[in-house]
């Protein structure tokens, strides 16, 4: 009973210190502790008292809030200028920086910039380390073009061997071209799930949607939308919308490795000039024997500038000593550009390692080349099973190459290509050519043209929008399954043990914003690699991401197709978008036996095969026991009310609650006496009231010991 005392008395004292809130209209004592006395801007967080895994809350009142910079550095929500970090959590949970959920404070929360070029961005994070910001939108209003301000600065440069660890998820950012937009600076950023949006403008500067640089490099780009627009005739200025520059440090990490993964990057005006390229990286490495490595796959990248030398994706530089590794993967790429040779749809300069495979590449319009590997690649070069067009097809000059150009057939006299295909740019037709949806880049040309990369690229096996890709692969960023929405929609209802509360599941992990943005098995031992993300944000019925298996209906051991899911408070199985169901496109209408798994509880499948099709009737394993394959496989919550068992931390499909196993085996148990004490999105929080204490233990693992999954 001591113990338990203790344990409550840490619990609650952690949980007090761990909220914080930020509300502008607050009238009390600003220190951040309450609605009533909250700070009244992120700015004036005092960071001396945050903690790792700390939640603050920014007020959206009753309706909406918008927070405007008050000085000519903007809205800033870190401390600036330190030499070294002032806040820094390089291991554990990040701190949480999300609207509130709270009544009377859960509007949308707005960031703003007014005025002219004398303001600055609306946000600059620097100084701190392991900072998630997410759920917010940022708004530039400002009146005169700003050529020397980024809006939004994540990162404040090199810190030594301190990685920024910023998340910059599910916000939306706009402006009219008034200033570059997005900087990515520090090291090992993640800019996923975002809407980067420039609205139509005819302004004459630069305008670079990201820009990268500074730095160990180490950022992903993930999921995100980036449309640009702007259609003005006399300007030189620049808009890339991915630049990347001067990453890497001759004495620290030698691998840089930046992802750019799953975005639809779209300039869809026809009119105006300038561009470099669409994703553009020349500038190299800083001095040293360091390395970048690039990763660019399962885009979709389109260029809709006719009268300019847009082009595609060039990296490198030109005679460049510094090592840069170049991975060009099932990407779908279309350029229209006809202003000169920099128009060509891929360009490399002076890279070491070169693998371009699987990729759809659509020249729209005449132009001199469809390659340019302008000088010799140090390495090998892997360049095969493509698909490459322009008008009226592949004839004259094809490649640029160590500088003489090649046509088709003497490229592929030098063992290039040897497994691609080319066409008239003409044919290829999609859903909606220029369209602002990932889903209207669906097209027949390079149907099954591909190679499967799933063992040297285990996160090739989804494609842009989660969908598995199987058999012979498809070309470009989009797996076909059928014409869209064909497949099934899987309905099914679940309860799980550990937050479940009278016919209904708390939803603490989300309104304490820990719920991830992307599905969290992507890891031993589901190693499923899907794109699931929530495009805005979870709403506030979800509790939890769940993985849902089909299995033949004739060998219920065998996998036909894994989604990642959302569960709602009612039990109901939910896509990221809050729809009902689990969307499987590439699946065809029939039986299959039903399997739901969980992080932190006991896998079921559903006791006899399921017949599901695009309406299938809801399986509600929630009302009987015999709705579960195997015997007694769930746990009876209620009265006739029957759910997942919970207390499985280590998913290993048993509950174990041995206090001392051998080394180097690990338990439940084990797995809980190492998070015991701690906030955030654990394993063993097996209740899911977002902290690890010894309820977890005494009401869940050590009652449910031994009880093991009975799927097959």
């Amino acid at each position: 009973m001591k113990a338990l005392i203790l344990s409550l008395f840490f619990f609650a004292t952690l949980n007090a210190q761990n909220i914080w809130y930020v509300n502008r209209d607050a009238i009390g004592s600003n220190n951040g502790t309450s609605w009533a006395n909250a700070w009244k801007s992120p700015s004036n967080i005092n960071w001396n008292n945050i903690s790792a895994g700390d939640s603050i809350y920014i007020s959206g009142g009753t309706d909406s809030t918008t927070y405007v910079p008050s000085t000519i550095y903007g809205f800033g929500i870190a401390i600036q200028g330190a030499a070294t970090p002032t806040w820094t959590f390089a291991s554990g949970s990040p701190v949480v920086i999300a609207p509130a959920w709270h009544s009377g404070h859960n509007g949308d929360v707005y960031f703003v910039i007014r005025g002219n070029a004398n303001h600055g961005s609306i946000m600059r994070v620097g100084n701190v380390s392991n900072l998630k910001i997410t759920g917010f939108q940022f708004h530039d209003l400002r009146s005169n073009p700003v050529t020397s301000t980024m809006l939004i600065q994540l990162g404040n440069g090199d810190w030594g061997n301190v990685d920024s660890l910023i998340y910059f998820e599910n916000n939306i950012v706009q402006n009219a071209g008034q200033s570059p937009m997005i900087y990515l600076s520090g090291c090992k950023t993640t800019f996923r799930g975002n809407f980067i949006n420039q609205l139509m403008n005819s302004t004459p500067n630069d305008n670079d949607a990201i820009g990268i640089s500074s730095g160990r490099g180490g950022h992903t780009l993930d999921g995100n939308i980036i449309i640009m627009r702007n259609d003005n005739e006399f300007t030189d200025a620049h808009r890339d919308a991915i630049q990347i520059s001067n990453i890497g440090d001759a004495t620290r990490e030698p691998f840089h490795t930046i992802t750019i993964s799953n975005n639809l990057i779209l300039e869809p005006i026809e009119g105006g000039v300038s561009w470099n390229n669409l994703i553009y990286n020349y500038g190299g490495l800083g001095a040293g024997d360091n390395r970048l490595k690039l990763y660019i796959y399962n885009n979709i990248i389109v260029g809709k500038k006719v009268n300019t030398s847009q082009g595609g994706v060039a990296v490198g530089r030109l005679n460049n000593t510094y090592p840069i590794s170049l991975f060009l993967l099932n990407n779908t790429l279309i350029v229209k550009g006809s202003g000169g040779t920099g128009s060509t749809p891929i360009t490399t300069w002076s890279v070491d390692t070169l693998v371009v495979k699987n990729n759809l590449v659509i020249g729209d319009i005449s132009m001199n080349n469809m390659l340019n590997v302008s000088t010799i690649v140090r390495g090998n070069k892997w360049i095969n099973y493509n698909f490459y067009s322009r008008p009226g097809g592949i004839s004259g000059n094809f490649a640029v190459n160590d500088p003489l150009s090649r046509t088709w057939a003497q490229w592929r006299s030098e063992g290039l290509d040897l497994n691609s295909i080319t066409g008239n740019s003409y044919d290829v037709s999609f859903v909606d050519k220029f369209g602002v949806e990932k889903e209207d880049y669906y097209t027949e040309t390079g149907r099954d043209a591909g190679v499967d990369l799933s063992t040297e690229f285990p996160f090739l096996k989804y494609d842009i929008l989660g969908n598995e890709r199987i058999g012979n692969w498809d070309l470009g960023a989009l797996e076909f399954g059928g014409t869209p929405p064909n497949g099934i929609n899987v309905k099914g209802k679940v309860f799980l043990q550990g937050p479940y509360n009278t016919n209904s599941m708390s939803t603490t992990l989300n309104q304490s914003s820990l719920l991830p943005n992307s599905q969290p098995y992507n890891q031993p031992p589901w190693n499923y690699f899907g794109n699931e993300s929530f495009s805005s944000g979870p709403n506030s019925t979800m509790v939890d991401w769940v993985l849902v298996e089909l299995r033949n209906a004739s060998n219920p051991s065998q996998v036909v197709e894994r989604r990642a899911a959302v569960l709602k408070n009612n039990g109901s199985l939910l896509n990221t978008n809050g729809s009902e169901g689990v969307h499987f496109n590439n699946v065809d209408p029939g039986s299959y036996y039903i399997a739901v798994y969980h992080r932190n509880h006991l896998a079921i499948m559903s006791a006899a095969p399921v017949q599901l099709s695009s309406n299938s009737a809801v399986y509600d394993f929630t009302t009987a026991m015999n709705k579960a394959y195997g015997q007694n496989p769930m746990v009876e919550l209620a009265q006739g009310k029957y759910g997942m068992y919970a207390g499985d931390g280590d998913a290993d499909g048993i509950v174990n609650n041995a206090t001392n196993p051998p080394p180097p085996t690990t338990t439940d148990y084990s797995i809980w006496l190492d998070q015991n004490g701690t906030m955030g999105y654990r394993r063993s929080d097996f209740n899911m009231n977002s902290g690890v204490t010894v309820h977890d233990v005494n009401q869940l693992l050590h009652i449910n010991n031994l009880k093991e999954t009975q799927v097959p």
